[in-house]
């Protein structure tokens, strides 16, 4: 706000003076780039940036080879008790509800989920092969009791608007649309779909107590580079895991990274002081986008001390991702884990080396720089 004062009362100082008409195009200007940067701001909330200019942007060439044809599937009978849970296979939601038959991918690991109205979801890993697959009716756990305080709500738009709204295999209605009183402690599916327009499809928790927008950016089949690729959009609960898919960098959460249809992906999503993470997707044919938003599980870790004795020639160290003074490294209090220490010797060379935190535990280290290597040895 005082920059904005600041800037009316120069400009109707400057109208006094002189009348300049360019202060007017410049204050025009302004406020077009703020209503712009305002736009962006908001789309950026509901979609990643994408890891390249132009996700959709295909090599040319590539358009006129046949596009991907489906994956091997095998058909399996699924059952729940109790009966008329409906499928998500590899974030995708598959026709019918149990029992049935249901399609997995070939020889590969997938990912199965039942939704049920009246119990909390089941998530199941199954083998792409017949004996790989329960054979009994799989007992779907009781609906859980949360707080009304924690539950969440979603809000889902669509582009076009009026996209047909599933919520976790039921349809709901049309966006837009909100979903209230949702479980945060369960991962939910959202499917948008609308006539001549690629679906989008969803896997995410609410987050407890507070309100959400998911906007669904439904692209039509008419786009030719839609016949080719899929977009993943990788997100996580928190943001800044690094996101690997089928073992390539695909980016850092939230990322939007196109992927070729018909392909069986295993996303890798890995964070410091969480467990590495492993979801499966599949880009099947009649879908756009999926979207999957895990809650990252945090890796308890106790505290311990560490001491390092620095060779006489430091200027100036780094342990983990501090810096301290060269006559204060003894007993710093760190999580237990894998830390690097980074030793700055008078000359401005730098030597790195690695050592470990151990839990309730005063660990010594001796730093030695060793043919231009340091080494931390642990003291007895």
């Amino acid at each position: 706000m005082a920059t904005s004062a600041s800037m009316s009362y120069d400009i109707n100082a400057l109208k006094a003076k002189s009348r300049n008409k360019k202060i007017l195009i410049l204050v025009g200007v302004i406020l077009l780039v703020g209503g712009v940067a305002g736009i962006v701001a908001k789309v950026g909330i509901d979609r990643p940036v994408p890891e390249i200019e132009d996700p959709n942007k295909i090599d040319p060439e590539k358009l006129k080879a046949e596009p991907p044809k489906p994956i091997a599937r095998i058909d399996v009978e699924l059952a729940t008790k109790p009966e008329g849970a409906s499928v998500v296979i590899n974030g995708v939601l598959v026709e019918g509800t149990t029992p049935g038959t249901f399609a997995l991918a070939e020889g590969k690991t997938n990912e199965v989920i039942f939704y049920h109205p009246d119990h909390d979801p089941f998530f199941a890993i199954m083998g792409g092969t017949s004996g790989e697959v329960p054979e009994e009716a799989i007992e779907l756990p009781a609906k859980s009791e949360v707080p009304e305080e924690k539950l969440g709500t979603i809000v889902i738009e669509s582009e076009p608007l009026g996209g047909i709204v599933f919520h976790n295999g039921e349809q709901v209605g049309t966006a837009p649309q909100t979903l209230r009183n949702l479980n945060p402690e369960v991962e939910h599916h959202i499917l948008v779909k609308s006539k001549d327009y690629y679906s989008y499809a969803a896997l995410l928790r609410p987050i407890p107590g507070e309100e959400q927008t998911i906007r669904a950016l439904l692209d039509p089949t008419t786009q030719e580079s839609r016949q080719f690729t899929v977009d993943l959009s990788l997100e996580t609960m928190p943001r800044g895991a690094q996101a690997s898919a089928n073992g390539e960098f695909a980016g850092v959460s939230p990322a939007l990274k196109p992927w070729d249809r018909h392909q069986h992906v295993e996303v890798v999503f890995e964070a410091t002081n969480y467990k590495t993470l492993t979801r499966r997707v599949e880009t099947r044919g009649g879908v756009g986008t999926i979207m999957i938003r895990p809650a990252l599980e945090s890796i308890k870790r106790e505290k311990g001390k560490v001491s390092i004795l620095l060779p006489k020639n430091t200027a100036n160290v780094y342990i983990g991702n501090n810096q301290y003074d060269i006559k204060a490294t003894r007993k710093i209090e760190m999580a237990e884990g894998k830390y690097k220490a980074v030793i700055e010797l008078d000359d401005g060379k730098r030597v790195d080396g690695k050592f470990e935190v151990f839990p309730d535990t005063h660990t010594r280290y001796k730093a030695e720089v060793l043919n231009g290597k340091l080494r931390l040895r642990k003291l007895k």
